[in-house]
């Protein structure tokens, strides 16, 4: 099984969930600032940001 986000329970679950961990501030602060530039251009192209995520395995999917 695989979730989106590292929560703080899933190495407690059983089996233990892998998880896609992803960087929750990053995300917020790129989305802030892509909708404010959005709102003051709303002609400019747009944008895509790819930010990295961290696979966090566990025995759910066979490791750990």
């Amino acid at each position: 099984m695989l979730f989106r986000s590292d929560y703080e329970t899933a190495p407690y679950f059983d089996p233990p969930l892998t998880c896609v961990g992803v960087p929750r501030v990053d995300f917020g602060e790129a989305a802030s600032r892509m909708l404010l530039e959005r709102l003051a251009n709303p002609d400019a192209p747009r944008e895509r940001q790819e930010l990295p995520v961290q696979v966090v395995l566990r025995a759910s999917t066979g490791h750990g």
